[in-house]
């Protein structure tokens, strides 16, 4: 069957475009209206199958009125077309019963399937009404009454639901049957349904072994060929477990959400336990690393003193000695230096502000000139942005990195270290690579860690705090940092800075 339909838009261009796609379609367009009276006027004689209703329309009938009056006088499905609906509008749309909502600018094939089901659906309703047997297939309680009330029909889901067989029910009052408990008056309800010729919500119906049931129900008013109504038809899915369903997954929420409510609060105390604990941890580890170079400075001073004074005039055995205590305490100094550089990253430091990476290599390679000229290292760099950081960081940073790339560069051939950036997203991501004895993947995370070695100080001097230092220095920065490696064959650095990272 070709359905025939009729248009009804105000813009020309719209308009042209819906019917050029139902005739695609193999739909009959039999008009194009772009007022309510005309569309009023047309349907008599043209005799429709379904009409596409613009809301909003020139005139004095917008789309939504024009249906209103449509279905008083006509039996014509409508579907109405919206580019907008605020939820006002959308409302009053819905209290006309349309068979379906078009979204412009709508698909050919949205067209298709939302003018095909609407007419189905109007087919299907026309034909449960004419076919009362029919309603018998479905488990939702159809139930249909005169104007007083009383039970006229009463289907094989009714009496599924509710326990009572059609015979028993059949000129009973179905609220006195079912102990009907509305969400308002009887009376507003009946009012409310009288004038809209429909209704719809939720009741809680008692049934035969008198459990109670929440059920959606939709009423809808029943005409004669001279319009006078002569029933109504009753609807009701049983939604009890869904009811229940929802209760539980509301309580459930709710407890959930108390329970997310006190971790936060107990994660808050533990947060702010961690920070006390960490600032009192930096301030220890300042005041120690601070105390303690005074007794080292005092034991370094004297014996090198004793070295100086005493040298070869005691035994081989003494000598030796003395120069273990030497060699200790610089090294113990050393160390503790290094500490105290870290434990001052997140205490004592320079403002951010925006600093150009090129320059910030080009103080860094001064720093290391010797290391470099000394190693014939190769030194390549790519074009480097401007971003806001602590540049003296920064420097640390690549004095670390590019530092660790000579220390650890293989016996024999050309030392090449190759630094670059890119951008991904939100973040600059640097990178130092080197050509040197690379890093085993079972120690890939520990280097990270403070005074982590994977070498002895004789074949590699060193504290072990520098990649730590790295670490922090780039955390601080809200980045990450990290390592590709292959052992024997170099080693790639790698730590984000954001691009719009800016300090509290």
């Amino acid at each position: 069957m070709c359905i025939k339909v009729l248009i009804v838009e105000d813009e020309v261009i719209t308009a042209l475009d819906i019917k050029i796609s139902l005739e695609k379609l193999g739909f009959e367009v039999l008009s194009i209206e772009d007022t309510g009276k005309d569309v009023i006027n047309k349907i008599k004689k043209l005799k429709p199958d379904l009409i596409l209703m613009d809301i909003v329309l020139k005139g004095e009938l917008d789309g939504i009125e024009t249906t209103k009056l449509i279905k008083k006088r006509f039996d014509v499905p409508v579907v109405y077309l919206t580019a907008y609906s605020d939820k006002k509008t959308f409302e009053r749309a819905k209290l006309t019963e349309p068979y379906g909502f078009i979204v412009k600018p709508a698909g050919i094939y949205e067209l298709k399937c939302n003018i095909e089901n609407a007419f189905y659906k109007y087919k299907l309703e026309k034909k449960l009404k004419k076919q009362a047997d029919l309603l018998n297939l479905t488990h939702d309680a159809i139930i249909v009454h005169d104007m007083e009330d009383k039970i006229t029909f009463w289907n094989k889901g009714a009496e599924e639901r509710y326990g009572w067989y059609e015979e028993e029910v059949l000129g009973e009052v179905t609220h006195d049957l079912l102990k009907t408990e509305f969400p308002d008056s009887l009376n507003e309800t009946c009012e409310q349904f009288l004038s809209k010729g429909y209704w719809e919500g939720e009741l809680i119906h008692t049934k035969r072994s008198g459990e109670k049931i929440i059920v959606s129900s939709r009423w809808a008013l029943q005409k004669d060929e001279n319009n006078v109504p002569i029933g109504f038809m009753e609807i009701n899915s049983d939604i009890t477990e869904r009811k229940r369903a929802e209760e539980s997954l509301r309580e459930a929420h709710d407890k959930l959400e108390l329970k997310v409510q006190k971790r936060t609060a107990e994660l808050n105390i533990l947060i702010d336990e961690l920070k006390r604990s960490n600032d009192e941890l930096k301030q220890f580890a300042y005041v120690t690393s601070h105390d303690l170079q005074e007794p080292l400075r005092t034991i370094a001073s004297f014996t090198q003193l004793l070295k100086r004074r005493y040298n070869h005039q005691l035994d081989e055995d003494a000598d030796e000695f003395i120069n273990y205590i030497v060699d200790g305490a610089n090294r113990m100094q050393i160390m503790i230096k290094a500490l105290l550089d870290y434990s001052r990253i997140n205490t004592r430091n320079n403002e951010f502000k925006l600093s150009d990476f090129e320059e910030i290599l080009n103080q860094t390679l001064n720093s290391l000139k010797i290391a470099i000229d000394e190693s014939n290292a190769v030194i390549t760099i790519d074009p480097l942005p401007t971003v806001m950081v602590d540049d003296k960081q920064m420097i640390q940073l690549f004095q670390n990195l590019i530092s660790n790339a000579i220390k650890f560069r293989k016996k024999q051939g050309e030392v090449k270290i190759h630094i670059s950036c890119k951008k991904v997203s939100t973040n600059y991501i640097f990178s130092v690579a080197d050509n040197g004895i690379g890093i085993e993947p079972q120690f890939r995370d520990r280097i990270f860690e403070v005074f982590q070695r994977l070498h002895t100080r004789d074949e590699y001097s060193g504290t072990g705090i520098g990649l730590a230092v790295c670490k922090k220095i780039v955390e601080r920065h809200g980045g990450q940092i990290w390592v590709e490696s292959e052992f024997k064959d170099g080693s790639t650095f790698y730590f984000t800075i954001p691009s719009d990272f800016r300090v509290n």
